[in-house]
């Protein structure tokens, strides 16, 4: 009789390793959701900023991760030296793994439209 036991205890075992898939699957789906939530916008960030990084030039504006805005002076291929306050503001020198975002140039100030000031009538 010892035979008929080994038989369906190898048999119950059979059964429970077809489930194997079944119980893998939200694990595989946990880690596709993490890639695709996580790792992947992740990446796309830092390929953009480094792109943003190697594309300075002279007289940029830009904002470094500490949040100091300044204009670019000089660069190479390690560091950017931004001066800050216009030309009368101190010369910093950052790696360029520091600069967070290059500043887009505004309007000129003409483009802008001044405010509405209220009728003297309104005051009364």
């Amino acid at each position: 009789m010892p035979h008929f036991s080994a038989i369906f205890a190898n048999l119950a075992t059979a059964k429970s390793s077809a489930g194997g898939l079944g119980t893998l699957l939200p694990l595989i789906l946990i880690f596709g959701a993490g890639y695709l939530l996580i790792i992947r916008p992740n990446r796309q960030r830092k390929a953009k900023q480094q792109k943003a990084t190697s594309e300075l030039e002279l007289g940029d504006k830009v904002v470094t991760i500490g949040g100091i805005v300044g204009v670019v002076v000089e660069l190479d291929d390690e560091h950017v030296i931004i001066q800050s306050d216009g030309g009368q503001g101190s010369r910093l020198t950052v790696l360029r793994q520091g600069i967070g975002r290059k500043i887009d140039p505004v309007d000129p100030p003409s483009a802008i439209e001044p405010p509405i000031e209220p009728d003297a009538a309104e005051q009364a």
